[in-house]
């Protein structure tokens, strides 16, 4: 379980287990989702604000607590994306609107606070529609995503 492929294939559960059993680090599952993350977003565009530094030191700081043997938590080194409708510190909330993206939010917004509560570290936002509100992911600022599965078609609305 060491390449990219691998790593980016498995569920948030097996994820979640392996680090916890200690076949992997966080670090390692982090890096791979941002390569693959970087891979793939060229043609997708689903991706509108990135923190890895951020979330590779988070990696680290997993990795040393739980070789310190500290209690992991539920989530403890997943990564994860959230929707560009929720406030990460440090990172705008837009909603797709561009007269928003520029306003980094200034802390975690609830359900932010409680993925890092579980032990999750956030890697990126990604697209939606413009205000939240037609059913394909596309606004004026950031533009389009794209169905991984037919880049001709859009992933739906909500939750592109």
């Amino acid at each position: 379980m060491s390449t990219t492929t691998d790593l980016t294939s498995l569920s948030a559960g097996e994820l979640v287990a392996a680090i916890a059993h200690g076949s992997v680090s966080s670090e390692a599952v982090v890096r791979a989702h941002i390569e693959r993350i970087e891979e793939v977003d060229g043609a997708l565009n689903a991706v509108v604000a990135r923190r890895y530094e951020q979330a590779e030191q988070e990696a680290r700081n997993a990795d040393q607590a739980q070789l310190a043997g500290e209690p992991l938590r539920s989530l403890h080194g997943l990564p994860v994306t959230v929707k560009d409708q929720f406030d990460v510190a440090g990172l705008p909330t837009s909603f797709g609107v561009a007269r928003l993206a520029e306003r980094p939010a200034a802390s975690d917004g609830a359900m932010v606070d409680a993925l890092r509560r579980a032990g999750a570290i956030v890697l990126a936002k990604t697209n939606v529609p413009q205000g939240l509100g037609v059913y394909e992911t596309v606004n004026e600022h950031f533009g389009r995503t794209n169905n991984p599965w037919d880049l001709s078609r859009t992933p739906g609305g909500s939750s592109g």
